[in-house]
């Protein structure tokens, strides 16, 4: 005959709570990696959501910057027209440059240039000079022609012209002396620098 002990109450109770902690301790565990995981994927709606609505909310604008942005390449094409420099100073000083080339490479010569009081046209600032030169017809002609078919825009005012005949040298006994014109030319080459507000 086989004796049974039942269980003591200590061990009944050992065995409940070790049960209870058991459980308790897997419910801890359940609840930090679903609760971690739950907090992760929360985050990252979340990231996902503030990204979309600034995504939605560039999409909305984009009727506008394009517009922006077409008055820009406007503007940049339109800026061509203008002089570039920094200040009214420096753009005579890059005019005097310019019209030495066109003279030179021309066939005329300079005599002078005087830089002009600048002066302001609305939104742009008028920058001239005054320019000297000599040179025959057809120095003058293609100088004006270099000068004002150019970017930045360059305009030319004021002209006076005056010839003289200048005898040339006979280069044989037989040949006849020959008298060409030169032409002392005064004129004004203006352009335009872009104010803050053009």
């Amino acid at each position: 005959m086989k004796i049974t002990r039942e269980p003591s109450a200590m061990h009944r109770l050992t065995a409940v709570l070790l049960l209870l902690l058991i459980v308790v301790a897997v419910d801890w565990v359940v609840e930090e990696v679903v609760l971690a995981r739950h907090e992760y994927y929360q985050e990252h709606i979340e990231r996902i959501q503030d990204r979309l609505e600034r995504a939605n909310s560039l999409l909305a604008q984009r009727p506008e910057l394009e517009k922006q942005i077409k008055r820009v390449k406007q503007n940049e094409s339109s800026n061509a027209y203008y002089l570039n420099q920094a200040s009214p100073t420096i753009a005579a000083t890059d005019l005097q440059q310019r019209v030495k080339t066109a003279i030179e490479s021309n066939g005329g010569q300079l005599m002078s240039t005087q830089i002009l009081p600048e002066t302001s046209e609305g939104a742009f600032t008028k920058v001239a000079i005054r320019v000297q030169m000599t040179g025959d017809t057809e120095a003058l002609q293609k100088t004006l022609y270099a000068l004002e078919a150019q970017t930045p825009l360059l305009f030319v005012d004021n002209i006076q012209i005056r010839a003289r005949p200048v005898r040339q040298p006979r280069r044989s006994r037989t040949e006849q002396p020959s008298v060409q014109i030169s032409l002392t030319t005064q004129f004004e080459l203006a352009g335009y620098l872009r104010g803050s507000g053009g």
